[in-house]
């Protein structure tokens, strides 16, 4: 149990960073797309979190294993919309 704790720990840490690097660039850049973008990004890191996170935190509690392999997708989401915006931003 102790280790589902530490992994979510890891993970909604690492991610928080993460949002708020990506809100500190946000304010360096005026770009409607990359604020779209970045809001889907961030958005999408947090529902990732929360999800993830407190479905490792319920199963460390005797919750059941279904959750924990649905909600990693909204982190892989949030990626692949952050590597999308990266893209999209270089091409304009």
């Amino acid at each position: 149990e102790l280790a589902w704790i530490e992994t979510g720990v890891k993970y909604q840490m690492f991610h928080s960073i993460a949002i708020l690097a990506i809100g500190i660039l946000q304010l360096c850049r005026e770009s409607l797309v990359a604020n779209k973008i970045v809001n889907l990004v961030a958005g999408t890191w947090a529902y990732g979190i929360l999800l993830f996170s407190g479905s490792l935190y319920a199963l460390a509690l005797g919750a059941g294993k279904f959750l924990v392999w649905v909600t990693p997708t909204l982190f892989l989401i949030g990626w692949l919309c952050l590597a999308y915006g990266g893209f999209k931003s270089k091409s304009v």
